[in-house]
């Protein structure tokens, strides 16, 4: 189950790449299309929401829109239940900080149509999720395996769960 956290974790990551890329690729398809001689006022962002105006770019939105409200919390909701299935240090509070992390960019994202700016909170939040989920995953990866081998005075190897010790407490031979 740590590889199924650890996986969680990254796509957490990847998916936070995917959402600035989005996003660029809109805003660039936006002021091309201002460079060409077009407008962009309520009517034609209205228009464009409702899929009749296309403009190089505008998938970007759709991307951004769909993997941010759809895919993400998804994806960190699956990463806080697995992390019940991990041991190690601290699995369900990295994965506990990556969901409130992507709860308040949900909020700040719907907030931010009546406060603009928000918005610049809403691009430092983005940091903040890629960099715990990278925190995470990397956590995960340190975890130690479940049982370790420990050298026994006999000369042959044991469990640590079996020969009830620590590697360190292991008798020398």
């Amino acid at each position: 189950m740590r590889r199924v956290y650890l996986v969680l974790a990254w796509l957490v990551a990847a998916g936070v790449v995917v959402q600035v890329a989005a996003i660029a690729f809109a805003k660039v398809g936006e002021d091309h299309l201002v460079d060409s001689g077009g407008v962009i006022d309520k009517a034609f962002v209205e228009s464009a929401q409702g899929g009749t105006t296309t403009f190089v770019g505008v998938e970007g939105e759709a991307v951004h829109a769909m993997n941010g409200m759809m895919v993400l919390p998804v994806i960190a909701l699956l990463l806080f239940i697995a992390s019940f299935f991990v041991r190690g240090r601290g699995p369900k509070l990295w994965a506990l900080l990556v969901v409130g992390l992507v709860a308040l960019q949900i909020v700040i994202a719907f907030s931010m149509f009546d406060l603009p700016y928000l918005g610049i909170l809403h691009g430092v939040n983005a940091l903040a999720i890629l960099l715990v989920a990278i925190v995470t995953a990397l956590k995960a990866r340190r975890t130690p395996p479940r049982h370790e081998t420990v050298p026994t005075a006999a000369g042959t190897a044991a469990t640590a769960a079996s020969a009830g010790t620590e590697p360190r407490d292991a008798v020398q031979a």
